[in-house]
């Protein structure tokens, strides 16, 4: 087995509102907590406690079931105390010196070009088979493809869709799909005319072919959004889809 694990990714974000504000209002250094729900905070992190050294209590002001994505969101990632303090001087530290409890650690970064990285010998969970992995930046699909024809790499991520049939018609090399967290979609600000008028703001979405969009422009394994959730994330409703036929239905 090779010893180094190479891939290409095309890594693609997207910024994710928690609703999660922080509570200002702190007891002492293990436990933050606001003095109420709704009126002086807004949030809906009533308060957080470290029990611990290593389990923390989260207090919720209203229910919400999409907590534990959220709480394993980037966004929310615990950071040593004594990190934190350090990087009072220097921010830029928290990010060219990351610290925590994965399968790897980051051996060297050489920015805009590739990460590498090393098995944590103090890992919690099961050791990770190769001792190394260097995670490569190409931001041209067609160059990530030469690359793993030409053995430069194991894997690459984000296949060009032009590519897909190609790949598949190819013995040597598997296509993985993988679902998209992605959906596009077209705005209009309700505080402007002529779309402060719901009307208008309904007939400029049932005008738009979002269909035809999906066929022409779109990779193999695309639908047509019927919600602003995509169905690879958790909150999506199947059923919600009745719910936008009646919104959409012209009214006199």
């Amino acid at each position: 087995m090779k010893s180094v694990f190479r891939l290409v990714p095309l890594i693609a974000t997207a910024a994710i509102a928690l609703s999660l504000a922080v509570p200002a209002f702190a007891q002492d250094a293990m436990k933050l907590e606001a003095p109420d729900c709704g009126d002086t905070y807004k949030g809906n992190l009533k308060g957080i406690e470290a029990v611990d050294k290593y389990i923390f209590k989260m207090t919720l002001c209203n229910p919400d079931p999409a907590i534990p994505s959220k709480v394993a969101f980037s966004a929310m990632a615990i950071h040593s105390a004594d990190q934190l303090k350090a990087a009072v001087s220097n921010v830029d530290d928290l990010l060219n010196n990351p610290i925590g409890t994965g399968p790897y650690m980051l051996s060297k970064w050489d920015k805009g070009n590739e990460m590498d990285f090393a098995a944590n010998p103090n890992y919690w969970g099961t050791a990770p088979i190769e001792k190394t992995a260097i995670l490569k930046w190409n931001s041209e699909a067609a160059a990530r493809w030469n690359e793993l024809q030409a053995g430069t790499v194991d894997g690459i991520a984000n296949v060009g869709p032009s590519d897909f049939a190609t790949i598949e018609a190819n013995a040597d090399f598997k296509l993985y799909p993988g679902l998209s967290t992605n959906t596009f979609y077209l705005g209009m600000n309700n505080t402007f005319a002529p779309f402060d008028n719901i009307k208008v703001r309904q007939a400029v979405a049932m005008a738009v072919d979002k269909q035809r969009i999906v066929d022409n422009f779109y990779p193999p394994g695309s639908v047509t959004a019927d919600q602003f959730m995509p169905p690879s994330i958790f909150g999506y409703t199947a059923d919600s889809i009745l719910w936008l036929m009646i919104w959409m239905r012209p009214r006199s």
